[in-house]
């Protein structure tokens, strides 16, 4: 009856008929051919449509999926970075508390108010410390001669002399 040439991929397909087929018939068959590819095509756009829905679903949780997982290693960088900071705070405060016992231990603790400020804690460590340092341990110096002068950059004083009859420069940066 009929008969399909295959050609090359395009959009125009060509169906051959014998000659003894009448005009009408061949009409309804490449009528029928027609519906059917459109029927196909349409089953391929819903395939791609439902397919992209899909991946952008996939996506969307995926992308979801990630923004969890990052903000919840940013919250564990935060956490590792405040327990890092306050073990250094921990360990910086063990070391000046040691300082301070060693230094009461060898000069003594120095008299202090009824309610002692912190401040003045730290003011007496150091001069106690330059004193240490300068003249080494045991040695008295007569805390009359050290001032702690007026600059305080980040937490540091500095020390600066005072001048009394003996000459002394006894400075701390």
């Amino acid at each position: 009856m009929f008969s399909v040439t295959p050609v090359p991929e395009n959009r125009e397909r060509k169906v051959s008929f014998s000659p003894d087929i009448d005009e009408s018939y061949r009409h309804q068959v490449v009528d029928k051919i027609k519906n059917l590819m459109e029927e196909v095509q349409t089953i391929h756009e819903k395939e791609e449509k439902h397919l992209k829905k899909h991946q952008d679903n996939e996506s969307w949780e995926f992308k979801q999926k990630q923004e969890l997982e990052l903000q919840a290693f940013l919250k564990k960088q935060r956490e590792d970075a405040s327990s890092f900071q306050n073990h250094q705070v921990h360990t910086w405060n063990n070391l000046k508390e040691k300082q301070t016992q060693e230094t009461w231990r060898l000069f003594g603790k120095p008299a202090q108010p009824s309610r002692p400020t912190i401040s003045n804690l730290w003011d007496q460590n150091l001069l106690l410390q330059v004193a240490e340092a300068v003249l080494g341990p045991r040695n008295l110096l007569p805390m009359t001669l050290l001032q702690v002068g007026p600059n305080k950059i980040l937490g540091r004083r500095q020390m600066e002399p005072k001048k009394t009859n003996r000459s002394f420069n006894i400075l701390e940066h």
